[in-house]
């Protein structure tokens, strides 16, 4: 008889968590994207073949994010931007949709439809700033309602687009859509949503598939239990200060545990590591919590082999290993992705027709088969393991057309038998090897260097380590004597903490990769760590204002040229008093794509005696149609912290001074301060109150915010910055 091997599909569905949740905005749409076109997919998909057996790993912060769209807790800016009538769009907001409404895989997603394409030429291919203000002039209010609906309506997946009559009619429709049809399409992704976690579950129940799971917020758990880890996996790496809470690690997995228990009545037996991420330290974690099985990659294994002197027989990676760490506590059962395949399937069988993409698949699989030397009574088995939706956006129908024939040839081989993980791990348990240390690394070049070693890396771990050493500090000084109010803010800004520790942040940091959304992950990272401090009362450091990655900055419109003394009347005096005074100008971002709010320009500057700044607004307060606390912050970073604080939408004159003392803001009720509004904002702080001198730096960032949430942050992925001159200088401009 013929040797046979069963098959383990494992998909991995993750999406980060990106959600402020000061705002519950996300700042990009790829968990309701991704819902409509693969996580609903992938499941249903399995009606068709009740004899498969898949593993789903789902990743508990998308999980979350696809709750909270269903239950209408947050949205996300390109749903704002969808969801606003076309005719109401401002010039901003239709630069937006011109620049982002294309972020797809254009031959799958935008060439098959003949309006989409029309919409993309009309803009440009290749679409600089200079050319999407161009193209702006010349779009319609109803090429930006096609352009809504199309970008959203090409996102919907196979299942949906062949079955839905609604999605069928729309799509058919080709173009001239309605304020009603847009709304449809917003309707059906609420709809999917909902279906997605009841239809895991349900085929779970059923047998047909197994769920496991990942640490919360997809962390490499290696490097948070210790980064110096790293080292191993490369002597030549450069590394941060050492970052090593092995706590953070077990928190992050028992979070994820707990959750999942709840969403479908059980723990999981299994975990798939972020990126297939090991080392011994968070393997012990894994196994203490009673986990069964874990999983890496067969390169991780190679790696193990050669570090133990050992040889890597043909056979290594298509079988199961009892892992008993010889200097941790715990046991757990370890196997390992056959690389090759997995990464045929994400990267190269997009580009074939599908059955013959199949045909070489099971192949490969049955030369796998017929070369393993079968020595005991356990049957080999073949894992592929990757990414659930990635993958399909380069593939023909959405990869729909891929897996059902992927599905029926595995159903009908009598010599691949797809499986779950734990009835493999359950029924296959003779003469098991055993694995008593593992090389630490990941599915990526055996190593941890995508995510720590370059010096945008590093520097957002040395953030990550202060937060953290900051945080405990504030907790340990309470002495576990908390309010109710403060315990509350203590844990949402752990959770903001453990968001920061994710994997995606440091993803797209340093030359590895690079994506169009590198500022927006870049803020997302910033803005969880700033939430820490601003939940707790903290001053935070002003690294946390300034942009990891290195993209445009905006710099101001024109320079302090020297000291000025104008009039605190919240009106234009004399053109005079504001001529020296540094401008920066909203309207004229490098970054046009950052949205621009309620402030048009503002000015600052200096005398012997104070500092100045004044905000022109895009129009008069009083027209702001809001009840809502609405305020201006400007932020002094150097020398010493502190926050102007002014109300605008009652008395701007109430304005307070907030400065540091230890590490928190407290009202300083002495401090001389004067804001005045009438066509303009115009303010004053006495420098003595802030403890800036001559000859020393002053750094600041202004911000908008609405019932306690940012709105708006100037200058963009920058800061403000002069010096005031010393002594000597003043006196010296003065005498001229």
């Amino acid at each position: 008889m013929a040797n046979r091997a069963n098959v383990i599909i494992l998909w991995h569905m993750h999406q980060p968590y990106y959600v402020n949740p000061l705002s519950d905005i996300a700042i990009l749409p790829w968990v309701r994207l991704h819902a409509i076109k693969d996580y609903y997919d992938m499941a249903k998909i399995l009606d068709d073949f009740p004899q498969m057996k898949l593993n789903f790993n789902l990743v508990p912060s998308l999980l979350v994010q696809i709750e909270q769209y269903i239950n209408k807790e947050i949205t996300d800016t390109f749903l704002e931007h969808t969801q606003k009538s076309a005719k109401d769009l401002s010039e901003q907001e239709k630069y937006f949709l011109l620049k982002n409404f294309f972020l797809c895989h254009w031959e799958t997603l935008v060439t098959p439809y003949p309006r989409y394409q029309e919409l993309l030429n009309k803009r440009g291919r290749i679409a600089n700033e200079d050319d999407i203000r161009i193209a702006l002039k010349e779009f319609t209010v109803q090429d930006f309602l096609d352009l809504q609906v199309w970008f959203n309506l090409a996102w919907f997946g196979a299942y949906y687009k062949k079955y839905d009559e609604a999605i069928k009619y729309l799509i058919d429709k080709d173009r001239n859509y309605t304020e009603q049809d847009k709304n449809m399409v917003i309707e059906k992704q609420y709809e999917i949503m909902a279906l997605i976690i009841p239809k895991y579950k349900e085929l779970q129940e059923k047998g047909q598939i197994e769920l496991s799971t990942t640490p919360f917020y997809h962390p490499i758990l290696p490097l948070i239990c210790d980064s110096d880890i790293a080292i191993q996996a490369d002597q030549h790496i450069k590394l941060p200060a050492r970052f090593n809470y092995p706590i953070d690690g077990e928190r992050q997995l028992k979070l994820a545990l707990n959750y999942f228990e709840k969403k479908f009545g059980a723990k999981p037996n299994g975990i798939w590591p972020a990126e297939g991420a090991v080392s011994d330290e968070a393997l012990e974690i894994i196994a203490r919590e009673g986990i069964q099985w874990v999983a890496s990659d067969d390169n991780v294994l190679k790696m193990t082999f050669q570090k133990s002197n050992n040889r890597l027989d043909l056979d290594s990676p298509y079988q199961f290993y009892d892992y008993e760490p010889s200097k941790y506590e715990g046991q757990v059962s370890i196997f390992f992705r056959d690389s090759r395949l997995s990464n045929r399937i994400g990267f190269d069988y997009q580009k074939w027709e599908e059955k013959k993409a199949v045909q070489d698949l099971i192949a490969n699989m049955i030369n796998i088969v017929d070369s393993i030397d079968i020595k005991s009574k356990d049957i080999p088995v073949i894992s592929i393991i990757l990414d659930g939706e990635n993958a399909w956006e380069y593939y023909n129908n959405n990869g729909w057309d891929f897996l059902s024939c992927l599905y029926k040839a595995l159903s009908d081989n009598d010599r691949l038998i797809p499986t779950t993980v734990t009835k493999y791990n359950t029924n296959n348990s003779n003469q098991r090897k055993l694995l008593t240390d593992i090389h630490p690394g990941s599915w990526i070049n055996n190593n941890f260097n995508i995510w720590i070693g370059h010096p945008e890396d590093n520097q957002a771990w040395d953030i990550l380590k202060k937060t953290r050493v900051d945080l405990e500090t504030w907790q340990e000084a309470k002495a576990e004597q908390f309010t109710t109010g403060e315990a509350t803010r203590l844990a949402m800004a752990w959770e903001e903490f453990y968001i920061a520790e994710g994997s995606d942040w440091t993803w797209w940091y340093g030359n590895d990769f690079s994506s169009k959304n590198d500022r927006e992950f870049d803020e997302l990272f910033r803005q969880h760590i700033l939430n820490v401090y601003e939940m707790l009362g903290m001053v935070p450091p002003k690294s946390i204002f300034i942009p990891i990655k290195k993209v445009s900055q905006t710099k101001v419109e024109k320079d302090l040229l020297g000291p000025i003394t104008p009039s605190i009347d919240g009106k234009v005096t004399d053109y005079y008093e504001w001529r020296d005074a540094g401008l920066y100008d909203t309207q004229k971002t490098i970054d046009s794509n950052f949205e621009k709010g309620i402030i048009s320009k503002f000015y600052y500057g200096y005398d012997e005696d104070n500092i100045y700044l004044r905000v022109d607004f895009q129009q008069n307060l009083t027209d702001f149609n809001t009840k809502e606390p609405l305020y201006l912050i400007m932020n002094i970073l150097c020398p010493r912290p502190c926050k102007l604080i002014v109300p605008l939408v009652n008395d701007c004159s109430k304005s307070i001074l907030q400065i540091k003392e230890g590490k928190q803001y407290k009202v300083c009720d002495m401090c001389q301060i004067k804001t005045v509004y009438h066509r303009i904002l115009e303010s004053k702080i006495n420098r003595k109150d802030i403890g800036i001198l001559n000859g020393e730096l002053l750094q600041f960032i202004i911000s908008v915010e609405k019932s306690g949430k940012e709105i708006e942050r100037w200058p963009v992925g920058n800061i403000i910055e002069f010096r005031i001159p010393s002594t000597d200088e003043m006196t010296s401009n003065w005498l001229v």
